[in-house]
């Protein structure tokens, strides 16, 4: 089956603003400052030794470069149909600020070391979107890229784990939904290790390309490994 996803349409554009929310409206006053974020303990109040030295901060208008590199770049983007267009990632990245800022979307940066803010390994995403075909309740999407010198160190899952974690806490999104790839065993293998479940193989509309994914969905309240 071939959708449309406007979920790959949002992420063509750099994970812009929507004002679809996670099923009712949404209170700021509601949650806690989020701009950074380290990894939220555990249902045992203990976080994971590979957790620990997880930190997560909101998009800044200075992180263009990291932008550039990730979505702009062949290596970066070959399971999504080759590179975006330069052009445009500076007013897309204020527009990722302005919602990350308003708490519309958790758009975090991943820090690998926590004394250095300005060093970005890559970032990961939680937002809603429309559903698709048009009518139906929003759903709640993650996306995650990380830099190639630092891939292989378990940054991706940690990142996913914590930002689901922080999902489950506040009781915020309901069940997440994910689109790997079929070919990208990395993205799979985390949504796999997570404790996403596979409902199945679709065809995505991404930047006028039609990309075969795999569609996962988890509950954070529920589901988390």
């Amino acid at each position: 089956m071939h959708r449309t996803w406007k979920g790959q349409r949002q992420f063509q554009e750099i994970f812009r603003t929507n004002s679809a929310t996670d099923g009712g409206a949404h209170d700021p006053e509601r949650h806690r400052d989020r701009s950074v974020l380290s990894a939220p303990r555990g249902r045992t109040g203990h976080r994971s030794r590979e957790e620990r030295n997880v930190l997560l901060r909101n998009v800044e208008l200075g992180d263009v470069d990291v932008y550039v590199r990730m979505r702009c770049d062949p290596v970066m983007m070959a399971e999504l149909g080759g590179p975006l267009p330069r052009q445009g990632i500076e007013a897309k990245v204020r527009t990722d600020v302005a919602a990350a800022t308003a708490d519309l979307s958790w758009i975090k940066m991943i820090v690998p070391d926590p004394s250095r803010n300005d060093l970005v390994a890559g970032s990961v995403v939680l937002w809603s979107h429309e559903s698709d075909p048009p009518g139906g309740d929003p759903i709640s999407e993650i996306g995650w890229m990380v830099l190639p010198e630092f891939q292989g160190r378990g940054l991706a899952k940690r990142a996913v784990r914590c930002l689901l974690r922080l999902a489950r806490d506040e009781d915020r999104w309901g069940p997440v939904h994910a689109f790997p790839g079929v070919t990208n065993g990395p993205s799979n293998g985390i949504c796999r290790s997570v404790g996403f479940r596979l409902i199945g193989e679709q065809e995505v509309d991404f930047a006028d390309r039609i990309l075969r994914a795999n569609h996962w969905v988890i509950n954070p309240a529920t589901d988390l490994s």
